[in-house]
């Protein structure tokens, strides 16, 4: 394979994971006869731009080793969408440092990233291999069954939903819901994980599910809300909402891409 340098960048929200694929990548890059300069882009691909980059190669292994356990994004991330004039400044960058390995830790607009700066070097004549390392709390890739990030973003959830479960029967005599919104965007993979949640003498199903393929509503003459959350013991996770949830004790609810959990601990 061609010889070079590489560089790699972490874009997007952090997740509890993120530095250790960034260690990973490090670690492998090491052992690689292929790449030779391993550097780390400081805040994405904009300060790629700015040609803000450490050599990651004069890093103690320890400290490589110990990101495994760091939190947050130790690089620094971007959310730049990249634009025509951005293209030129890229290829310049890369060929200065001799860069033929691009990678990016990241989601759906970091893979873009890559796709989009792989195919222009190629139209101008400079080889490089673009790597995208998947990461999104979203779950929402191509072409993955989940993506790391997920699972402990999924866990977080869970046990949010237990606290929420908790509440809802302790403070019945105050509030009669409890709402939990998860992030998500329009992907349902992190409410859906609401359904992990349980704990020992509380119950906890799922009342329905609507990933946000479609709009979905609760009006009086589908189901009645009241019926739909029992008062006193319900907590609803719901991703994306886009209208207000209750409109009133006992009124109906409209939502987009809702999870209702039940929680009964007579169950």
């Amino acid at each position: 394979m061609f010889k070079g340098n590489m560089v790699i960048g972490q874009s997007g929200g952090p997740t509890t994971v993120i530095n250790s694929s960034l260690s990973g990548a490090v670690e492998a890059a090491l052992r690689s006869d292929c790449i030779e300069g391993i550097y780390g882009m400081r805040w994405g691909i904009e300060g790629f731009m700015e040609e803000k980059l450490v050599d990651l190669r004069k890093e103690d292994p320890r400290t490589v080793s110990s990101l495994r356990q760091t939190p947050s994004s130790i690089l620094g991330s971007s959310r730049h969408k990249l634009q025509d004039e951005d293209f030129p400044v890229i290829k310049r960058v890369l060929e200065k440092y001799n860069i033929r390995y691009f990678f990016l830790i990241g989601g759906n607009d970091s893979m873009d990233t890559i796709n989009r700066v792989e195919s222009y070097c190629a139209e101008n004549g400079y080889e490089l291999h673009g790597v995208g390392i998947p990461k999104t709390v979203d779950n929402d890739l191509f072409g993955t069954d989940h993506t790391p990030g997920y699972p402990s973003a999924a866990r977080y959830i869970a046990l949010s939903v237990q606290q929420g479960g908790r509440l809802a029967r302790d403070m019945q005599k105050v509030d009669q819901y409890v709402i939990y919104q998860a992030v998500g965007r329009d992907s349902g993979w992190l409410a859906a994980s609401a359904v992990a949640a349980r704990i020992v003498g509380l119950a906890c199903r799922a009342c329905a599910i609507n990933t946000g393929t479609s709009p979905f509503s609760m009006s009086p003459a589908s189901v009645s809300a009241a019926a739909f959350f029992p008062p006193s013991r319900a907590t609803l996770v719901a991703p994306g909402l886009r209208e207000p949830m209750v409109r009133g004790s006992g009124s109906p609810i409209s939502l987009h891409t809702i999870m209702a959990v039940d929680i009964d601990p007579n169950r």
